[in-house]
């Protein structure tokens, strides 16, 4: 039976896997967090029901889901890091739109945008980091996956605590400065966005870099037939060397060729 100490150094020994882990939990700051911004926003600034921030909501969903079905042809042609880096800085463009917030800000130009642009981003690094977690975890991948979950929800309770400090800090100095209420509350706004971009973009550029540093152990995910179940896309290697080694060897989990099983030859009295 496994140890449980050789189950975690399988797990955090990998690089790749580590920052999947990282980024699901930045991630987690800027979904989970500039949703609770946004809510307060809708509530405060557009003065909007539960029922129609509910509904203003759903754009949300159709970033999702238009992301999904997009990033199976993405992950066959870029390196995971590259990928994971592009879907945080999606969710820090989303929260750093906060920023531009004002008293007389409208839903279509500064609340719609952010909407969209937290769905794609999150999208991209969940299903990218859960891809990644579990890939040649083995008898672990259950554990690899569930750390995926786990850092998602440290990043959400965490940056939320953040961001709502910063925002009712912000809120009260400007109240007692004489600013009227509503401006008060668009400037809390604006800082808790600035400080999520930043604790977004900062990650995500040194994750792209990482994409640029030769690595031995660089991995290749290959794709399911299907994402998630919402659009079908089947993946095939684009280079001549990979169709090589899909038809005379097979794949290891890492995306890595294995030599070929042997040729034996049949008994003469059996040919």
């Amino acid at each position: 039976m496994q140890s449980a100490h050789s189950c975690w150094l399988q797990l955090l020994g990998d690089r790749i896997r580590v920052i999947a882990y990282a980024a699901s939990g930045l991630v987690g700051i800027g979904m989970f967090a500039g949703m609770y911004v946004l809510t307060a926003l809708l509530h405060t600034i557009l003065g909007l029901s539960p029922t129609q921030i509910g509904l203003a909501f759903l754009p949300f969903t159709v970033g999702a889901v238009v992301t999904t079905c997009a990033l199976p042809h993405v992950r066959a042609r870029l390196p995971v890091v590259v990928v994971l880096a592009a879907g945080l800085m999606l969710t820090a463009a989303a929260v750093a739109t906060f920023v531009a917030l004002e008293p007389n800000s409208r839903y279509s130009t500064h609340v719609l945008p952010a909407m969209l642009l937290l769905g794609a981003g999150g999208t991209v690094v969940m299903i990218t980091a859960g891809e990644v977690a579990t890939a040649g975890a083995g008898p672990n991948s259950g554990v690899a996956g569930s750390l995926v979950n786990a850092a998602q929800q440290i990043g959400a309770a965490t940056g939320t605590a953040l961001l709502a400090t910063a925002m009712t800090m912000t809120t009260r100095n400007e109240l007692a400065q004489g600013t009227e209420p509503v401006e008060a509350a668009a400037a809390g706004y604006a800082r808790a966005g600035l400080i999520a971009a930043l604790l977004l973009l900062i990650p995500a550029i040194g994750v792209a870099l990482m994409a640029t540093q030769p690595s031995k152990n660089r991995r290749t995910i290959p794709l399911p037939t299907a994402a998630h179940g919402l659009c079908r896309s089947r993946w095939r290697p684009h280079t001549a060397s990979a169709r090589s080694r899909r038809s005379h060897g097979r794949y290891s989990a890492q995306g890595q060729s294995l030599p070929a099983k042997p040729h034996t030859p049949l008994p003469a009295n059996q040919e």
